[in-house]
């Protein structure tokens, strides 16, 4: 089963300016819009907590807003407490801070690993007759008993029923049980999200329904990108080594170069100062035997 994202309008208390951090309440025992139930003494944190980084929008490539100094499960809640970069570590995450102290952002996102869970039979609707002549579109809730917490993101997204119009919504829809589990939903319609990418070293531009940066340029080889967003993309961890391996290689060029510029810099200058103390050299001379002939000079108009 694919890693789970599930979105949380949260209630958000205990503010402190000083330690940049809050108490967000999160419920999990409720049955959400997708008829789902997350037992609250299922979640497994002890890898979390390990490293407990909060993400904006579920963007491991991104540096963490903030960190969870304090998560656990207390009367069916999930409560943690994140508390955020400076402005001085990460700009964005005071950004962020300010506006869920705002109140403009109150959303936060866990993404998970299930572990045990059932299906949960549909209820009947009352006005169903069983008459209808329309495809009945019968959703199937899941019951998560055990799933392992990955990570938790701040999201503008709220929880409300009018978030499902939302494409990024939709797109975290179809990244969960959804797409595995399309059978037990008869009469769904999974609408397929397309991204326009194109490869970063040759330019070729294609139509996915799989995120650019999972894709090889058919064409190169070279790794894809948003066209629509162009970018420095968002590499595997073997291109990832190789990317990294390469900026230090152009950072030690750099720098090589730098040094070679000043080198010549400090050559020329132990040049024209060494011309400079043979050109006083030179002078000296030309005095001396400017005075030794103006010494002569004088002798014999004296004789």
């Amino acid at each position: 089963m694919q890693a789970v994202h599930k979105l949380y309008d949260c209630e958000l208390k205990d503010f402190s300016e000083k330690e940049r951090a809050f108490t967000a309440v999160a419920s999990t025992e409720s049955k959400d819009r997708d008829g789902d139930i997350l037992r609250a003494n299922g979640w497994k944190l002890k890898n979390y907590r390990k490293n407990p980084v909060v993400l904006w929008g579920h963007d491991a490539f991104a540096l963490p807003i903030a960190k969870a100094k304090e998560i656990n499960i207390t009367e069916g809640k999930m409560i943690f407490r994140p508390q955020f970069a400076t402005a001085e570590e990460n700009p964005f995450a005071e950004q962020v801070f300010r506006m869920f102290k705002g109140g403009f952002l109150r959303a936060f996102s866990v993404r998970f690993d299930p572990i045990e869970w059932k299906e949960i039979e549909p209820e009947q609707n009352p006005e169903d007759t069983g008459k209808s002549d329309t495809t009945t579109v019968v959703r199937r809730g899941i019951e998560y008993k055990s799933m392992e917490l990955l990570e938790i993101s701040a999201v503008n997204i709220p929880a409300n029923a009018e978030a499902l119009k939302s494409p990024d919504m939709l797109d975290l829809v179809q990244k969960s049980y959804v797409i595995s589990y399309a059978k037990l939903f008869p009469g769904f319609i999974v609408q397929k999200t397309t991204y326009q990418c194109e490869c970063i070293d040759c330019g070729h531009k294609m139509e996915s329904e799989s995120h650019c940066k999972d894709l090889k340029c058919p064409e190169c080889g070279g790794q894809m990108r948003r066209a629509e967003r162009p970018g420095p993309g968002q590499a595997d961890y073997d291109f990832s080594s190789e990317l990294k391996e390469k900026y230090g290689r152009l950072d030690e060029l750099q720098r090589a170069k730098e040094l070679r510029r000043v080198e010549s810099e400090i050559d020329e200058q132990i040049k024209g100062l060494e011309l400079e103390i043979e050109n006083d050299k030179a002078i000296n001379e030309l005095q001396k035997k400017i005075k030794e002939l103006h010494a002569g000079i004088t002798g014999l108009v004296k004789k």
